[in-house]
């Protein structure tokens, strides 16, 4: 049975081409997140995430047949003072999870698929630490990862919570019964601002779903961005021109904008899948905060994929923002690990992140005064507390 297993180390997008076909079937058995785990999202976030960072995509076989695909990125980079070689799975802050690509959703088979993977790095890829971050609580990676881990006992390791996703799922319903079910603040709120906002004028929603003559579309998103009170993100507005050109071609795009006497005030999109709207991002003019045109566009957002694309669940992706818990009802959380491999530095990582750390965060005094020295130094909070 050993003997059955093997593994192919693919270190370019050049030679993953050559497995488009088992990148994609495989995605689409990924739950509700294929469009962010299949042959053209990995492209579209190497092209703009990649850098100088080393990719590798370990397709795991079991005879002839694919078992999955573990898609890395390999880092060497600061931790804790000292140059690392750090594994994550491919994605970043633009990735709503990161995952393994199983075909089985058996947890033995996918423990087992873990630990062929695990075997293979441990004598053929040089590395410090792992960091698998934004694994969402309700996939088995997390869990296949943890029980090996503990059951063999060859790392230490660290859990972390990353963030939450608000959702709410259910049997496919309409709008109106979507809402009645949501509390009477917001019910009133709703009401209270399209009433403020029909007094300003002619209110208009316009949802752009083809790629025909989307550019003016986008244009008109990244216009309103630009008034809104959202920062001008590092990656510049080419990696989401990317983004929605490429879900607009695959029929997935829902982008919305609201427009008051013709004027664009709000807009944003979701990528409809599956039966599963996924709201990726939106901004509002600063000017018409008072008539709460953010509230707008998400109703009416949702209204059409409820409506029209009779979707039965509706995911916020990323983050805990207080209006999340207005409007979704269930919440679920994503996981992160570290894993810390028995080389030197890994050691002293471990050693800083599982004792020293620690023992700092309970002396308070001490605590403030490296918290500041830390910022004042990095413009970031130490990592994973």
């Amino acid at each position: 049975m050993k003997n059955n297993w093997k593994i192919k180390d693919v270190t370019s997008l050049e030679e993953l081409a050559n497995f488009k076909v088992e990148v994609d079937s495989l995605a689409l058995l990924q739950d509700s997140y294929q469009p962010y785990l299949d042959f053209d999202w990995f492209v579209l976030w190497l092209k703009h995430f990649k850098k100088k960072n080393q990719v590798h995509f370990f397709l795991i076989y079991k005879g002839n047949k694919i078992q999955g695909i573990a898609p890395l990125i390999i880092k060497k980079e600061r931790y804790k003072g000292i140059n690392v070689v750090k594994l994550q799975i491919i994605g970043n802050v633009y990735s709503p999870v990161k995952l393994f690509l199983f075909k089985s959703k058996d947890l033995s088979e996918r423990k087992e698929f873990v630990a062929r993977f695990f075997n293979y790095i441990a004598k053929n890829i040089k590395w410090d630490i792992m960091d698998f971050d934004a694994i969402p609580e309700e996939h088995d990676l997390y869990k296949a990862i943890n029980e090996w881990i503990v059951s063999n006992r060859r790392y230490k390791t660290k859990p972390y919570s990353c963030f939450g996703n608000w959702y709410s799922r259910g049997k496919a319903i309409s709008s109106d019964i979507f809402f009645k079910n949501r509390s009477r603040n917001l019910r009133a709120s709703i009401k209270k601002n399209y009433k403020k906002t029909r007094k300003k004028g002619e209110m208009q929603f316009i949802m752009v779903k083809h790629p025909d003559g989307i550019e003016e579309y986008i244009n008109i998103y990244f216009d309103v961005y630009s008034k809104s009170w959202k920062k001008n993100e590092s990656v510049g507005p080419h990696f989401y021109i990317d983004l929605m050109n490429g879900f607009a071609r695959k029929g997935l795009l829902r982008l919305g904008i609201v427009m008051i006497e013709d004027k664009p005030v709000a807009a944003g999109f979701a990528i409809v899948h599956n039966k599963v709207a996924c709201f990726e991002k939106t901004a509002y003019d600063k000017e018409f905060l008072s008539l709460g045109v953010g509230g707008i566009w998400l109703t009416e957002m949702i209204k059409y994929v409820l409506d029209t694309d009779k979707v039965v669940e509706i995911d916020f992706l990323r983050g805990d923002d207080a209006y999340k818990k207005r409007w979704m009802e269930n919440r679920r959380e994503r996981r992160g690990l570290i894993i810390y491999n028995n080389s030197l530095k890994g050691r002293i990582a471990s050693i800083c992140d599982l004792k020293i750390w620690p023992a700092i965060k309970r002396n308070k005094n001490l605590y403030g005064i490296i918290y500041k020295f830390i910022n004042n130094r990095s413009g970031k909070q130490p990592h994973h507390t």
